[in-house]
């Protein structure tokens, strides 16, 4: 897992900004803040760069609602930076699910199966995941297992807060 750092302020607000108060012109800087630390650990050795990197999706209505996909941003600027391909389509939020906020690990991990789908071919390639928060990690977990069982090598877990 590769995380700037814990959900505290000033990073915590910054993202409930951009996500809650319809603030896309934030999506640079946040993709800046994760790249420049992302860069920090590939020069001191303790990851290495991915051939693709995937976002976790918003459900369409949800995507409707905000008026933008949060990560969809973030993830485009940095597949550009890192010149990674990224194809928004690749990973689906196949239905709607409930709000991850106020929900328990347990009820995550039912409110989350089988929400996505993957499309393309991930055969022996090393893939990035990225969300904007990892809590306790279900919703990377989920996705990460699609992208193995579609035959990647590794999955790396990017995020700009975790919990954990």
């Amino acid at each position: 897992m590769i995380a700037i750092t814990d959900y505290t302020p000033p990073l915590s607000l910054l993202i409930q900004r951009y996500k809650y108060y319809n603030t896309p012109q934030l999506a640079p800087v946040l993709a800046r803040l994760f790249l420049l630390h992302w860069l920090q650990g590939y020069r001191e050795g303790r990851w290495h760069k991915p051939d693709r990197i995937l976002g976790i999706p918003l459900h369409s209505r949800k995507r409707w609602q905000r008026g933008f996909d949060h990560i969809e941003l973030i993830t485009r600027s940095l597949s550009r930076w890192l010149q990674c391909p990224y194809q928004p389509d690749f990973l689906r939020r196949s239905r709607a699910t409930l709000t991850q906020r106020s929900l328990s690990a347990a009820q995550r991990r039912t409110n989350l199966k089988q929400a996505f789908q993957l499309q393309g071919d991930f055969t022996d390639q090393h893939v990035a995941i990225f969300d904007d928060v990892i809590t306790t990690g279900t919703t990377l977990h989920e996705a990460s297992q699609l992208i193995i069982r579609a035959g990647a090598r590794s999955v790396q877990a990017w995020a700009i807060c975790r919990t954990l």
